[in-house]
């Protein structure tokens, strides 16, 4: 299986085969995005497998571009 993180403005952060790593990476970059912290504040994170999403956290700042 192919697993992608996929963070707002900074892109794919994980591409590859093991879960372990993707969800390590999901859970830190979507924490980062809760407390406002480096280039992911705010962001949304994306969990992909084989192209599909399989988890997603709608970061702080795409919340605020939909209330517009």
């Amino acid at each position: 299986m192919k697993h992608e993180i996929i963070v707002g403005n900074i892109g794919t952060v994980y591409c590859g085969p093991k879960s372990r790593i993707a969800k390590i990476k999901f859970d830190e970059y979507k924490g980062h995005s809760e407390v406002n912290y480096g280039r992911a504040s705010g962001e949304s994170v994306t969990w992909l497998i084989n192209g599909e999403i399989h988890k997603e956290f709608i970061g702080r700042l795409e919340k605020e571009n939909n209330d517009v």
